[in-house]
């Protein structure tokens, strides 16, 4: 591990001198480490701090607090070992408040006055980018250490387990993947290389994504990839390349299937899409579908749907599992059907169901309640993909009978 970046060579990085920043108090504490740049409005930020962050603030949280709120405001983040605080004129003060700078003199708490305005999500990707890179460089050969870490991470990541950003992306960089907060990230998912060897198809997915930031492990017999950006395409046939040309320098037949997922806009969201692509996996195999590079969002959508759409298995499908629905809706003109594929589209989430259907939460837990009572239970995660399967066909072709 390298030494860790300084406050002075933050001040450096080309995002920040766009600030036009000026050091008002703390030039002897330019050799201070900074361990992560946070962003907070809150009078109370402080309190989100573990020590060794620069922390950035337009100030809004001051507003209205007067000189002895100010002081406390900056004795809190000394107490707490901040590196620096910086903060953007513009938006809340036109200069740096003199008790402020009183109180960064008393506490020694370096402080700095940002005279343009540069988005603070460019300033925290640029500066957590090389603090990772600096602590934490890829190592140059094979560490089990290293593979373990990055395995427990993309496990936690698709559990949705220890979620603070921050968090998930300090593991990255501590497994030598600058990951950052803030995304765009996808995720991409490998299934059926022969023999089950996912340590050289990991190896082959790393080398085909190193035009990107990604994070890359084998979990259950999958290789799965935590993507920055937005490039499924591109990524999806880079993975199924690399992974073919494996599969021809051992004299194996090309049976890897690779699916990308949705793009998400954070790194603790990255869990949707890691899920997603291997549900979408699971699907393409269940039902033999002959591609071998698919998009999660759209397979599900329309690649499946064609297939089956007006065959007599999507027909047996809608009526074993939505039937009573469909027959109940006919009769009494009631919109069960629709309320089910909503409830499924936004993952179970019962204030999301109501707010997309424009109906009062209690109204919404009367039809679950009506729909439980004609098909059973709905969350039962092995009928998940059979739900919906079912609503999807229905929805393509309304007008038939199951």
């Amino acid at each position: 591990m390298t030494g860790a970046l300084t406050l002075g060579e933050i001040l450096e990085l080309d995002v920040v001198r766009r600030t036009r920043p000026v050091l008002l108090h703390g030039e002897h504490g330019l050799d201070r480490p900074v361990r992560w740049v946070h962003t907070s409005e809150l009078a109370e930020a402080a309190l989100l701090l573990k020590g060794g962050e620069l922390l950035l603030t337009t100030g809004l949280g001051l507003v209205g607090r007067g000189a002895v709120g100010q002081r406390a405001y900056v004795a809190a983040l000394a107490e707490r070992r901040a590196a620096a605080l910086a903060i953007e004129l513009g938006w809340t003060f036109s200069e740096v408040p003199a008790a402020l700078v009183e109180a960064a003199r008393q506490y020694d708490l370096p402080l700095l006055a940002l005279r343009e305005i540069v988005p603070f999500v460019e300033i925290t990707e640029r500066a957590q980018t090389a603090i990772l890179e600096r602590r934490t460089p890829l190592p140059a050969g094979p560490d089990d250490g290293v593979r373990e870490r990055r395995r427990r991470l993309v496990q936690d990541l698709e559990s949705g387990q220890r979620q603070d950003g921050a968090e998930l992306a300090e593991r990255a960089g501590a497994a030598g993947v600058p990951l950052t907060v803030e995304g765009p990230y996808l995720a991409v998912a490998v299934r059926g290389f022969p023999n089950g060897d996912d340590t050289a198809v990991v190896h082959a997915v790393e080398v085909a994504l190193r035009p990107y930031r990604a994070l890359v492990s084998g979990v259950d017999g999958d290789v799965l990839a935590v993507v920055h950006g937005t490039a499924a395409e591109a990524t999806g046939r880079a993975v199924l390349d690399a992974v073919d040309q494996l599969a021809d320098q051992r004299g194996a037949a090309r049976s890897a299937r690779v699916v990308t997922g949705p793009v998400v806009q954070r790194l603790p969201e990255a869990g949707r899409s890691i899920t997603d692509a291997r549900r979408a996996l699971s699907l393409a195999a269940g039902l033999g579908l002959p591609e071998r590079r698919l998009a999660a969002p759209l397979m599900s959508a329309r690649l499946i749907l064609d297939q089956l759409a007006g065959g007599a298995l999507a027909r047996r499908l809608v009526r074993e599992e939505i039937g009573p629905l469909i027959e109940h809706d006919r009769r009494h003109g009631t919109a069960l059907v629709d309320t089910l594929r909503a409830f499924l589209i936004h993952g179970s989430n019962k204030v999301a169901t109501a707010a997309a259907l424009h109906v009062r939460r209690q109204t919404l837990y009367q039809r679950l309640a009506r729909i439980t009572a004609l098909v059973g239970d709905v969350g039962v995660p092995r009928r998940h993909t059979n739900l919906i399967l079912a609503v999807e066909l229905r929805a393509v072709r309304p007008e038939e009978r199951p």
